[in-house]
């Protein structure tokens, strides 16, 4: 029995040593920077979860740069420049930028309802709500990209870092991580997994910057889009989706329980329906709900017009330029609800 019990200790010591070594090489390296505090989150080498950056980031620093005016919703977000809004804001606005990738309904209610429950103090609002995403069925994506910072959710610190965990162990993202530790070279199937791009972060308003590719298109507009011809395909013949409504029983709720909190902190608040490059309109069952909830502080810039007109205020067939963020805030900021 001992022998069997010696030989037992044995395996197991060598069955776990290699995942051992792994576990200290990602404790080490941290690579999805979700293990230590870090002031500034510009060009990193792994793609990073941007709702652990935007909580993270805030509750490190609310409490100096008192933050009171919040931009809510996914990647798209990219386009609404902090330092743009606060022109329209009084001067005592101090921007901060909420976002997520992949961000629904469920994620910006979290939000508000943990800013509104710690007392921050919400004096300005911007909403950017998309047709193809705000609403989708699964409340929380997928991926190390998606998961949600536990202060806002309320849950599971242990299965949070799990997650990366669970991600740092794919044997794909292990073969191109360390092969770009090794070369500095990253590979096609990398995407997803590694950032290719320049990307920068403000560390007072939480902004993300796609440098490499705002640089590229200032130089050359034309080749940047030639380059990427395969990604501007043609786009639907279809002008509005009502085949069914998006926003269901439960996500109206959540929309009526933001109302609330934005009514009880006197919220100057706007609700963007973005410009997607696809060019289907909103759904106008939903439209009339947002309407019937936030009244005239719905702008709707779904569909044909004359941004999504332009293949050239797109980085790609998701992401609309700032210049058209810029634009959209002189819109709705020249209306008075």
């Amino acid at each position: 029995m001992r022998s069997f019990l010696k030989d037992t200790v044995r395996f197991l010591a060598w069955v776990s040593t290699p995942f051992l070594i792994l576990l200290g090489v990602y404790l080490y390296l941290d690579p999805f920077k979700v293990l230590r505090p870090y002031d500034d989150y510009s060009n990193p080498v792994v793609s990073l979860n941007r709702d652990f950056i935007s909580t993270s980031t805030y509750l490190r620093k609310h409490e100096r740069l008192r933050y009171n005016s919040f931009i809510f919703g996914s990647s798209r977000t990219v386009a609404f420049r902090p330092e743009s809004w606060k022109k329209f804001l009084p001067d005592t606005a101090r921007p901060f930028m909420f976002d997520a990738s992949g961000e629904t309904i469920t994620g910006m209610r979290d939000k508000i309802r943990f800013l509104d429950s710690t007392g921050g103090h919400i004096d300005n609002a911007l909403l950017i709500i998309c047709r193809d995403a705000t609403f989708a069925d699964n409340p929380y994506s997928k991926g190390f990209l998606f998961e949600k910072h536990p202060a806002t959710t309320h849950g599971s610190w242990l299965e949070f870092h799990m997650g990366f965990v669970r991600a740092f162990l794919d044997p794909t993202f292990l073969s191109v991580y360390f092969k770009y530790l090794r070369t500095h070279e990253i590979v096609p199937q990398a995407q997803g997994y590694l950032e290719n791009r320049k990307v920068g972060y403000d560390t007072i308003t939480n902004r993300i910057t796609l440098v490499s590719q705002d640089e590229e298109m200032r130089q050359d507009p034309k080749a940047y889009h030639e380059k990427r011809n395969s990604v501007f395909k043609d786009r639907p013949a279809l002008s509005v989706n009502d085949s069914a409504s998006w926003i269901t029983d439960r996500y109206a709720g959540y929309l009526r329980e933001m109302k609330a909190i934005f009514d009880k902190h006197h919220t100057e608040y706007r609700i963007v329906i973005s410009p997607l490059y696809e060019r289907i309109g909103f759904n106008r069952t939903d439209l009339a709900l947002l309407n019937s909830v936030f009244g005239d502080r719905v702008y709707d810039f779904s569909g044909k017009n004359a941004f999504t007109d332009d293949p050239y205020n797109y980085y790609e067939s998701s992401h609309f330029i700032p210049s058209v963020g810029d634009s959209i805030l002189a819109r709705i900021y020249a209306h008075q609800p």
